[in-house]
């Protein structure tokens, strides 16, 4: 019986994203493994999940589609699935478990993250070593490995970037829970599984309409000399670490006021700055402060999610489980870099606020569909060609922690009422397990726990991490 094929759309199958997304999600409870196992095939095998439960096949033209089972069975089931028990120790007493990001009663930094290559409880089976490999031993597309301790539950979730971005696992993870919990008619279709929405609205590009950024594009000797010291720092600059940050609700808020202080006394005292542009000004300012004898522009690359900026993709009730980020950029001069934090978090806000309208999301929606096509990735290089890039992906609005409920699969509480500060089977935390390679630094903001504090993972130079310790301190 021949496979159903779908599509990948004109996000998806980028150079960039062949490669592996690993989510590992930490719960303070114990939970029945094949429980969650079950609900998770069961959501594959509604009609529009089925894309989900594929494999990635490789066209002729070396693009790739998906192709699911008409029925799953043992031999390619829905989903690759292992557990692993340890139940007679408790998580923080298990040596590698030890090293993974959790809360603290106060700010600080966890300097030994494992990353994906080392850390044991991601596959299910041996890690691919790449796409095509997964292709070859038709796996399915999502995996889980589920670990359970006396007193705490790991639940890692991989997929290939080509399938889907972070607020599609967004998505998933909370369907997953809806399953869980008996409301599968609460289940939400999944749009677009054949018919790409997106090329449909960049169809709707007006043409009077300035590219904001155009003016800003690296091209000819700029775009040769950004390649050259992009070349350079990768070789001789100073190696990066990764590195693990909890801050308490207390913490930001000092970092909020002294910005609200800063802006106050500004030219535009009624100029506004979010959390994610406190947070950026925290990190961008410690990196400059970091080159105090050579300082240089920055250009930050901070990703955003599409679906909440076009009216077309609001209105309806369905979910687009696809890729469906675009990147800001906010150039900032050497001068700027070292400067108050609100003067860099308003200057973050002003660039965000012109370049994510709905005409210049389409205006960049129409310049990435294009260079996919000709290029098989986006040609994103704009900015000054010396600038240090900052690359950033906060993922705070999408609420991953607070998404997951997997209260119907606990076997047994973990940590004591007392203790905890989330509902019996939720989430406490999670971590992200893959690495981008090239000099670049980059920031995920993982979002918030039930307690209000950020989770953050990085890749810095160590002297900002000194830094930024200092601040935590």
């Amino acid at each position: 019986m021949e496979d159903e094929i779908y599509p990948l759309h004109s996000l998806d199958d980028t150079k960039s994203n062949r490669q592996f997304v690993s989510w590992l999600l930490r719960f303070n409870d114990v939970l029945n493994a094949e429980v969650l196992h079950d609900a998770l095939c069961r959501l594959l095998g509604q009609t529009t999940w089925r894309k989900l439960g594929g494999r990635l096949k490789q066209r002729t033209d070396a693009k790739l589609e998906i192709h699911v089972p008409r029925a799953y069975t043992v031999e390619r089931p829905a989903v690759a699935y292992h557990h692993q028990s340890i139940s007679t120790t408790n998580i923080d007493d298990h040596a590698p478990a030890r090293c993974l990001p959790r809360g603290f009663n106060s700010s600080r930094m966890k300097a030994d993250v494992l990353d994906m290559g080392q850390c044991p409880f991601i596959w299910p089976t041996v890690a691919p070593s790449s796409v095509e490999e997964t292709i070859d031993r038709d796996m399915p597309l999502l995996s889980i490995r589920i670990t359970t301790f006396k007193d705490a539950t790991l639940v890692s979730l991989s997929w290939p970037h080509v399938v889907m971005d972070a607020m599609g696992a967004r998505t998933l993870l909370h369907c997953w829970s809806l399953v869980l919990l008996g409301k599968d008619r609460e289940v939400p279709v999944i749009s677009g599984t054949n018919d790409d929405v997106l090329l449909q609205e960049a169809q709707q590009v007006d043409s009077n309409e300035v590219f904001a950024l155009e003016h800003k594009r690296l091209t000819g000797a700029g775009e040769l000399k950004w390649g050259t010291r992009s070349l350079w720092d990768s070789k001789f600059n100073e190696k990066h670490d990764f590195r693990a940050i909890c801050m308490t609700p207390r913490t930001m808020e000092r970092l909020k006021e002294r910005v609200r202080g800063e802006i106050a006394h500004a030219p535009n005292s009624t100029a506004f700055a979010s959390e994610h542009d406190v947070l950026v000004a925290w990190i961008t300012r410690a990196i400059a402060l970091s080159r105090p004898k050579s300082a240089r522009p920055m250009t930050v690359v901070s990703l955003y999610d599409i679906r909440c900026r076009l009216p077309t993709l609001l209105q309806t009730t369905s979910v687009y489980v696809q890729n469906m980020s675009l990147v800001t950029f906010t150039f900032l001069s050497s001068q700027a870099t070292t400067g108050s934090l609100g003067s860099i978090a308003v200057e973050n806000r002003r660039h965000f606020a012109e370049q994510t309208t709905e005409a210049q999301t389409l205006k960049l929606l129409r310049a990435t569909q294009r260079d996919i096509k000709t290029q098989g990735a986006p040609k994103l290089l704009f900015g000054e060609w010396n600038a240090e890039p900052l690359l950033i992906n906060n993922l705070t609005k999408a609420g991953i922690v607070q998404s997951c409920n997997f209260g119907p699969a606990v076997i047994r509480q973990g940590e004591s009422t007392e203790r905890r500060n989330n509902p019996i089977g939720t989430m406490t935390s999670y971590s992200i397990h893959d690495r981008p390679a090239g000099s670049a630094n980059f920031l995920w903001v993982l979002g918030k726990d039930h307690g209000q504090n950020y989770y953050i993972m990085a890749k810095l130079r160590p002297k900002v991490w000194q830094s930024l310790e200092k601040d935590l301190g």
